[in-house]
């Protein structure tokens, strides 16, 4: 499920998949910037548990440099409207 930082509340203990830009890193944390705010995901290999909305990464993509994160925010908040197609 792809999401955004005004949707993570609603996927707790659900598997997503959010796209930002990593903003710092303060191990065991990356922060990920994103339009709506900072995510914060853990580290897998450092840590085995999350908690207070931290995403745990399990796979990462590189984007490029020419990805629009403003699209890609419209995206996710249209996937609740069609849930028959995500």
């Amino acid at each position: 499920m792809f999401i955004n930082k005004d949707s993570l509340k609603n996927h707790i203990n659900e598997t997503v998949q959010v796209i930002g830009k990593v903003s710092r890193i303060e191990p065991p944390l990356i922060f990920l910037n994103t339009p709506e705010g900072d995510i914060k995901v853990t580290f897998v290999n450092l840590h085995k548990y999350t908690k207070n909305l931290t995403i745990q990464e399990i796979h990462v993509d590189h984007m490029g440099d020419n990805f629009d994160v403003e699209v890609y925010e419209r995206f996710c908040k249209t996937i609740p409207s069609f849930p028959e197609l995500f």
